[in-house]
């Protein structure tokens, strides 16, 4: 008889309370620092990209380098960091902003009936902005919210939550996914001038995303991927002139990977949502988060 073959799990080592509130103390702290006068001043004059480099890489730096790996003792692989799964992201990432230039393309020919250059690529002086831009939202907030709330909060919610295993795993994707939103508060009031109606809507529409890319790296055990398609979510980087706008594309792509995902990577160990287990190394026993 042919059993089923086992899910492969996430196995993450389980980090204290102070560290999490401090993760999230520091991750908060420092985005608020752009209320500060001469921080938006400052802004101001390096521009969009270079000012988002410095505010999210200084997150990454001290939240998950300090706090996160030096502080509370965890590896790069304990929040989603795992050398060995980015070949794959690179190609998932990679393979999915050409199918959103395909569909970009093929929008032009049925609207246009020709297929021009998107106008950022048509004069030289933007090219290289736009590519900044990119790195920018790629080394900059997709990694740094990623690895914060999906690679960290969440796993180690999920460990520290009561109940069952459908519960915990509500719990914690639910509290990563508002604490994630929250995030997004202070450049959307401070930089965005957003109205309180506005925000109010933006908010829970940040939340979803969270719960959709928490979903996303369970499926694919690989938090690069995540990262990359939430990169390119911020910097779609057309270079087709389309009126398709990227973002349903981006979103088709990502259910598709949701549904197909074991059957496209080859991997049936890879059904279902992952299982994030306790490190057994650590003090606790091995605890499954999966939601049957």
């Amino acid at each position: 008889m042919n059993l089923p073959t086992p899910r492969e799990p996430i196995i993450v080592r389980e980090a204290s309370w102070t560290t999490i509130v401090l993760v999230l103390v520091a991750t908060f702290g420092l985005i608020t620092t752009i209320a500060i006068p001469a921080v938006v001043s400052l802004i101001t004059e390096l521009g969009d990209a270079a000012a988002n480099l410095i505010i999210m890489g200084g997150i990454f730096v001290v939240a998950i380098g300090g706090i996160a790996l030096l502080f509370g003792g965890l590896r790069p692989r304990d929040v989603g960091l795992r050398a060995d799964k980015l070949i794959e992201a690179l190609i998932v990432v990679a393979s999915t902003w050409i199918v959103i230039q395909v569909a970009h393309a093929m929008a032009a020919l049925l609207s246009r009936g020709s297929i021009q250059l998107d106008e950022t690529w048509r004069f030289p002086g933007s090219i290289g902005k736009h590519l900044i831009w990119l790195v920018a939202m790629v080394v900059g907030t997709a990694l740094t919210e990623e690895t914060v709330f999906r690679g960290f909060v969440f796993p180690q919610l999920y460990l520290k939550s009561p109940g069952s295993r459908r519960a915990r795993f509500w719990i914690a994707a639910i509290a990563a996914a508002v604490l994630f939103g929250l995030l997004h508060v202070p450049r959307h009031l401070i930089l965005g001038n957003m109205s309180a109606l506005a925000l109010a809507a933006r908010i829970p529409a940040h939340a979803l995303g969270g719960i959709l890319a928490v979903t996303l790296y369970l499926r694919t055990r690989n938090l690069w991927i995540v990262i990359g398609l939430h990169g390119i979510d911020n910097a779609p980087t057309r270079l087709v002139d389309s009126p398709m706008p990227s973002e349903p594309v981006l979103l088709l792509v990502e259910i598709a990977l949701l549904v197909c995902w074991p059957w496209l990577a080859r991997r049936p160990q890879h059904r279902g949502l992952a299982p994030i287990l306790r490190d057994s190394s650590s003090r606790s026993t091995a605890d499954s988060v999966a939601p049957s």
